[in-house]
């Protein structure tokens, strides 16, 4: 029984499909596997004490300063992550409110979790002085159905 094309090409793909499957399954699962550690807190508007939702906390090695992960709060203002072993800078900012660093996070075999506690972010206000804001009609406004001139351009 002879081999045609189709089937030889068919094969080549099936093979090739459960090959690079098993690869991303056995990358996905070192990385897991490595985040043995956990930073934990919550994050709340240093005035008024309400939980900040959607808040962005960065994760840097110490080491080299290369980004680890991001995450953002939940709606009660509340973050866990998982992280490898190692020591980190969190980083916590929020649109409006100053940013907040934390130096010398360390996560190892004795200390796996890390709780930073409730973080207060004081808010970040500038004040200007007066803006003014001028517009111009245009010459001509086209609707649906017509046209308008205006006369103070003309």
């Amino acid at each position: 029984m002879p081999i045609n094309k189709f089937e030889i090409i068919i094969f080549f793909i099936l093979t090739f499909l459960l090959l690079s499957n098993e690869n991303i399954t056995a990358q996905n699962y070192d990385r897991e596997k490595s985040y043995k550690g956990r930073i934990t807190g919550n994050i709340i508007d240093e005035e008024t004490s309400s939980s900040l939702e959607s808040t962005s906390l960065r994760i840097f090695n110490t080491i080299d300063s290369s980004f680890v992960i991001g995450t953002g709060t939940d709606s009660k203002g509340e973050f866990n992550f998982k992280v490898p072993f190692g020591n980190y800078l969190m980083t916590v900012s929020y649109i409006n409110y100053k940013t907040v660093s934390y130096h010398g996070i360390i996560i190892d075999d004795r200390n796996p979790v890390y709780n930073t506690g409730t973080i207060k972010l004081k808010p970040d206000t500038t004040t200007t002085k007066e803006i003014e804001i001028t517009a111009e009609k245009d010459m001509m406004e086209i609707a649906v159905d017509k046209k308008i001139f205006n006369k103070e351009k003309a």
